[in-house]
Order: C-alpha cells, then sequence, then structure tokens
C-alpha cells in the first residue's frame, strides 16, 4: 500500500530549491567571467562564497513575505499590498513584457 506524501513545502525545501536554481544557473556559465576579472583561486571562491550569502539573504526576505502574507501572487501580491493596484499592475506587465523576456534573452545569447 502507498503512503501519501506531504504537498506543503517547509522552510528548508524553500532554502534547498533557491540554492539548488543558483548553483544550476550559476554554475554553468559566470565562472570563466568570474575567473576573467579575479587573478587568484582564493578571490573567486570569495566571490562566490559572498554571491551565495547575498542570494540566500534575498531568498529568506521572500521566505519572510510568504509567511507573512500567504497568498497566491508573489511579487504582485507584496507590491500591492505595499504600494497599491496600480503600481502592482504596471510591474506585472513590465515583469512580462521586458524582465522576463530581457532575462532569456540574455542567457540565450551566450549560445
Amino acid at each position: 500500500m502507498r503512503e501519501e506524501k506531504s504537498r506543503v513545502l517547509g522552510r528548508w525545501d524553500s532554502m534547498a530549491i533557491s540554492i539548488g536554481i543558483v548553483i544550476g544557473i550559476g554554475i554553468f556559465r559566470v565562472p570563466s567571467d568570474v575567473a576573467k576579472y579575479l587573478p587568484f583561486g582564493g578571490l573567486i571562491l570569495l566571490a562566490w562564497f559572498l554571491g551565495g550569502i547575498i542570494s540566500l539573504s534575498g531568498a529568506l526576505c521572500y521566505a519572510e513575505l510568504a509567511a507573512m502574507y500567504p497568498e497566491t501572487g508573489g511579487d504582485y501580491a507584496f507590491l500591492r499590498r505595499a504600494y497599491g493596484h496600480l503600481i502592482a499592475f504596471l510591474f506585472a506587465w513590465t515583469e512580462l513584457l521586458v524582465i522576463r523576456t530581457g532575462s532569456i534573452a540574455a542567457g540565450l545569447s551566450r549560445f
């Protein structure tokens, strides 16, 4: 008989996803660019470590927001609550038309 699994992401699950995304994206593209500007291996590792700390801080901030305001919508919901409907609406359209497409285009330009 098969046991039912819970469909809830906890704190550690969310952190693992964020860390996996950062490592998965960064490990294949960024090392050569970092090594080009930093002369020593120790500095390269330090830059990766500091970048990881900054990324983890951002992920924990989002986790705190999601815990305080558990509603769907992510950035849109947080901006709507903080600045009102107009700013959230403009951000959502900017995200759709500029931010996401720009990051996809930047990622594809390396291939």
